[in-house]
């Protein structure tokens, strides 16, 4: 069984004091499984709805689409920080990315637009989906994004793919990161 380790926890199972956002608390313990996860209302941490502009600590090549971000984080009542934390785990802030999978854009958008605007747009509409489908639960919702909701629902829970896992982590890192306070 692969343990699930995610941002703001040591190894131990003791939370991190020194991350920005340490004190949010979040829904696995290192030797969760995968499937432990039920996606009860509550269960994760959520993302704060529009709090505002980009943190200090969003790298500039995420940073030159700020305008973008806060329009759509604006759009679909999300936290600007967690659309920036996505996109930098998604593309690294590429407009021209794209994945063997046909994902597009910024914000990976299978059968999205390479427009950043639109491509944010529909980066934000899905995720802001994905938490109403697991009633605001940011861990199963950036599962969903990553992997889709038709293995989430079916596992019942994150799924048990190391690449969904880390992505999990990478994002959440990210987003306590580039959060302020």
């Amino acid at each position: 069984m692969m343990a699930v380790l995610l941002a703001g926890l040591r190894a131990d199972g003791s939370e991190r004091s020194d991350l920005p956002g340490a004190s949010v608390p979040l829904p696995v313990s290192p030797t969760a499984s995968p499937g432990s996860l039920a996606g009860s209302a509550g269960a994760g941490p959520m993302p704060v709805r529009g709090s505002g502009g980009l943190g200090a600590l969003v790298p500039a090549r995420i940073r030159r689409w700020g305008n973008l971000i806060e329009d759509a984080a604006r759009a679909y009542a999300l936290d600007p920080n967690l659309l920036a934390a996505v996109m930098m785990t998604e593309s690294g802030g590429d407009p021209n990315a794209t994945s063997a999978r046909g994902a597009v854009g910024l914000m990976q958008v299978v059968g999205g637009s390479y427009d950043p605007a639109i491509n944010i747009s529909q980066g934000a509409s899905i995720l802001a989906r994905d938490l109403a489908h697991y009633h605001g639960d940011l861990v199963l919702a950036l599962a969903a994004y990553n992997a889709g909701v038709t293995a989430v629902d079916r596992f019942g829970g994150i799924p048990p793919y190391l690449e969904t896992q880390t992505y999990i982590f990478e994002v959440l890192n990210r987003y306590y990161l580039y959060a302020p306070g």
